[in-house]
């Protein structure tokens, strides 16, 4: 079932992304030409599609949520022979795999676009070998703090989407219901507020790299960027699972769709 409901999710928020995509892949096509018309018209799109694109991933996490469970179309939403939790993490999942593939296609295309653009290719080659030296005469693994920062951006999508699922749900219980968007908004920065508090509590904070900057100490700097990513991550799992626990609950339990 949990299949079915993401290739439902898929189906919705493809229409919406295919063409934004389009804009910013024709964009940096565009600006690969070097002719000048053409080049400064795929110079202005470009930064509108991807902003496009992140104003788009905000609008549709809150309506697909909204309008699918909390307005109309949740009476039969909830008539499907599945979990609330099923449900719920259809939505999720796929808002964070459609994340992931616009960062992948952004990225593949301005990787594109600069290898097109540059008059000497050499240049590439030459980067990648100091980037090797230089890891290796540090003797760095940078693969753990790559998995990291993945890890990292993922669990704080997770909690981001969990935080705007309670936010909204919340907004729907009682009183709250009639200014449910005004109610929204400030839950979720009240509660984004409490748990930057939380994070600077437990977590602390810290300075990646100390005033006086010594070479010879970069592993241990990346050492510590590794373990504080991996406490962060761990903050956000616990909080976007919390958030998921309590949007279930009050689907559940407190939702009054009347």
């Amino acid at each position: 079932m949990l299949k079915n409901l993401m290739k439902y999710e898929i189906k919705s928020v493809l229409q919406t992304f295919i063409p934004i995509y389009a804009i910013m892949i024709l964009s940096i096509f565009l600006v690969s030409l070097k002719i000048d018309n053409l080049s400064v018209i795929g110079a202005i799109a470009l930064p509108f599609s991807i902003i496009a694109i992140f104003i788009a991933f905000l609008i549709l996490t809150i309506n697909r949520f909204k309008k699918s469970l909390l307005g109309d179309e949740g009476y039969l939403m909830f008539t499907i022979p599945a979990s609330s939790f099923k449900i719920v993490m259809s939505k999720m999942t796929t808002m964070i795999l459609f994340y992931i593939i616009t960062i992948i296609i952004f990225v593949l295309s301005v990787s594109v676009m600069i290898y097109i653009t540059l008059d000497d290719k050499s240049n590439i080659i030459k980067t990648l070998v100091s980037i090797s030296s230089w890891v290796e005469t540090y003797n760095l693994s940078l693969i753990p703090s790559i998995l990291n920062t993945i890890l990292a951006t993922i669990t704080e999508l997770f909690a981001f989407i969990a935080t705007i699922y309670l936010s909204l749900s919340i907004a729907q219980i009682g009183r709250l219901k009639k200014h449910s968007n005004l109610y929204a908004i400030i839950i979720f920065f009240a509660v984004q507020f409490i748990i930057s508090y939380i994070s600077v509590k437990t977590i602390g904070t810290y300075d990646m790299f100390p005033s006086e900057f010594n070479e010879k100490n970069i592993p241990e700097y990346i050492n510590i960027f590794n373990v504080e990513l991996l406490k962060q991550s761990a903050l956000q799992i616990i909080q976007g699972c919390t958030f998921i626990w309590g949007t279930i609950y009050i689907l559940n339990n407190k939702l009054n769709l009347d």
